[in-house]
């Protein structure tokens, strides 16, 4: 398909995973506020990314067959590398169909066979990684990108690209919308969230029940809205002593997290990049609990750079258990000073700007 018009066409891709998929939405959404801009995003219709991006049809999908590679050789290795070679070929016809001017990947291993297409067809291609340590598939294609962004200092010594540049997490609009930059920590009442990411996390979900339970029994005002994991939903409401405490509240998953980070005192979560972005975005103290098997240990170094700013506490899950936890949220509670310094230390991690600014680098590609 020939472009007839003189829109510019862009092609993003990111997937799987919330901390993939949110950063490329809300790229492509930014993109579709110029009604000069057309945008394709390239995904998985088996992922997740096929679900969010049906909510915007400004965005059009376009669907390839491929997932994670598998850590031993056997029969789904070979398999893959089928896939591997099968969605390389389906993403040349996409780019040669609707011949895109600029392509952006933010992870994931759908990532791979679009970017390595572009850059066979010589498009110019911009990755951005939201860690401290790049995945594989940022460290291999910034090789051959032409920009490379970052929400970390420490990222580059991984990456190869010699045109990098220190963004931050591009993050949606809603979380700056009505934004309360300046919680009131001398509120009687203290708002407690948990999160375990977009997937959940079982052994979060049972320590905090057990313990912001137990605390709001013992008189503490708190109120508590977990978000399980909507595979945990149904275990983690067996955990509940009391299913009829209006203290507590649990959600398998919250499409609106912003309005549940915004109105939060404090936050328990995993340690993904995107989160913390979120989390500082909205001036939120918190307890991070990074998940022990993300590739490179990079969730505990994620939450080791917040805790060295003294906005966050870091847990992590092999010293996860009652008593820690709890001397942690108490420790909190009774020491609103202490919330309130943590709340304004976020700022150093918060960027606004994230998301303008990695547009701009991406549409300054197109000639």
């Amino acid at each position: 398909m020939k472009n007839k018009t003189n829109k510019k066409i862009y092609f993003i891709t990111g997937g799987k995973t919330g901390g993939h998929i949110y950063p490329a939405l809300s790229i492509a959404l930014k993109l579709c506020e110029n009604e000069n801009n057309k945008v394709f995003y390239v995904g998985n219709k088996k992922n997740l990314e096929y679900e969010l991006v049906q909510k915007y049809p400004q965005i059009e999908f376009l669907s390839i067959d491929f997932e994670g590679m598998p850590r031993k050789i056997s029969l789904k290795f070979f398999l893959w590398g089928f896939k591997l070679i099968s969605s390389s070929f389906k993403s040349i016809y996409y780019i040669l169909k609707y011949k895109p001017d600029a392509m952006l990947g933010t992870g994931g291993f759908i990532t791979f066979p679009v970017l390595f297409a572009g850059y066979v067809l010589n498009k110019p291609i911009m990755i951005h990684d939201c860690d401290t340590v790049p995945g594989l598939v940022s460290r291999v294609v910034s090789r051959f990108a032409k920009k490379v962004s970052i929400n970390f200092e420490e990222a580059k010594k991984y990456l190869k690209c010699k045109n990098i540049k220190i963004n931050g997490n591009p993050i949606r609009n809603e979380f700056f919308i009505e934004n309360n930059f300046n919680k009131d920590y001398n509120s009687e009442c203290i708002n407690i969230l948990v999160m375990g990411g977009s997937q959940g996390a079982m052994k979060i979900n049972e320590v905090a029940i057990d313990v912001l339970e137990k605390l709001i029994n013992e008189g503490y005002n708190i109120n508590v809205v977990v978000q399980t994991g909507v595979k945990n939903y149904e275990k983690a409401l067996k955990l509940l002593k009391n299913k009829n405490n209006s203290k507590i509240t649990l959600k398998p998953y919250l499409d609106e997290i912003w309005n549940e980070i915004k109105n939060a005192h404090l936050v328990i979560a995993r340690s993904g990049s995107l989160s913390l972005s979120e989390i500082c975005a909205t001036s939120t103290p918190s307890i991070l609990i990074p998940y022990p098997y993300a590739a490179s240990n990079h969730q505990e170094k994620n939450a080791r750079e917040l805790e060295k700013t003294k906005c966050s506490i870091c847990i992590c899950e092999r010293e996860l258990n009652y008593d820690v936890l709890k001397k942690v949220i108490v420790g909190l509670l009774n020491n609103r000073k202490k919330l309130n310094e943590m709340s304004k230390n976020t700022s150093i991690f918060s960027k606004p700007n994230a998301l303008n600014d990695i547009v701009n680098d991406l549409t300054g590609m197109v000639i």
